[in-house]
């Protein structure tokens, strides 16, 4: 059993128990250089889709055609802001971001090549429109911070099983933060938020 245990010490390094079930997917945290300015490059969401008119980074659900997560931040961000793959520059896997409600997002974080924000054609269908933030805005001011708490409401089975009384009913979990950013009016929050305020966190104590 020990060379097992080895084997599989060395094959499931890095593994995320229970991405299984989760909802999995790739975000690629973009940034550009114009007139030598770093702007991380959003996406405020189509009205008729799913979250729509909420900030976020190109990206989207792995499918099971991608060879890996990193493949569909690339193949999500080819197709959200209309540039071609060869402009991408992916420097590497950020991290992994979990939520309570069962999503895994890969993070991965570079440049896309361009000169001029009309060298992007954003997909309509997904995106309403480009936001570009110069980075220093989110270097130079700190975003509001709120805390809310979810709630675990069981089902009929779980009652039925022996298990302690107290959890027959809905029971809260920890609370966590929400970080907002309020950039020209436009409110960058939720998963987005924080991943961006861990990547500047980060960023600074380079």
């Amino acid at each position: 059993m020990k060379e097992k245990f080895l084997k599989l010490a060395k094959e499931s390094k890095g593994k995320i128990i229970g991405c299984e079930t989760a909802i999995e997917s790739a975000v690629f945290i973009c940034f550009c250089k114009i007139d030598n300015v770093d702007y991380l490059i959003l996406e405020k969401r189509a009205p008729n889709i799913r979250q729509g008119g909420e900030i976020s980074f190109p990206g989207g659900k792995v499918e099971r055609e991608d060879k890996s997560p990193m493949d569909t931040a690339v193949r999500e961000t080819v197709e959200e802001l209309g540039i071609r793959s060869d402009k991408i520059e992916v420097y590497g896997k950020y991290g992994v971001l979990t939520n309570p409600l069962g999503i895994v997002v890969h993070c991965y974080f570079g440049y896309i090549n361009i000169k001029s924000f009309d060298e992007l054609n954003p997909e309509h269908s997904e995106v309403e429109r480009v936001i570009s933030v110069p980075l220093e805005y989110f270097m130079n001011n700190e975003p509001r911070v709120e805390e809310i708490q979810v709630e675990n409401v069981p089902n009929g089975n779980i009652r039925n099983m022996n298990i302690p009384e107290k959890y027959h009913s809905p029971w809260k979990i920890a609370t966590r933060k929400l970080y907002f950013y309020n950039y020209k009016e436009e409110i960058i929050w939720g998963m987005t938020g924080g991943i961006i305020y861990d990547f500047v966190s980060s960023l600074k104590k380079l």
